[in-house]
């Protein structure tokens, strides 16, 4: 996938807001916001 960066400015430590813009790079691999990053892919055979 390739990305749009998002960058925020303000004082160390606080709560960053900005959000990254991700484009999928290959269709069999979906990318969906609404599932964590770190949750576990279903495979479908």
């Amino acid at each position: 996938p390739t990305a749009d960066p998002a960058e925020t400015t303000d004082i160390q430590g606080k709560e960053q807001t900005g959000k990254p813009t991700f484009t999928p790079g290959n269709p069999d691999v979906p990318m969906d916001d609404e599932v964590p990053a770190h949750s576990q892919a279903k495979v479908q055979e």
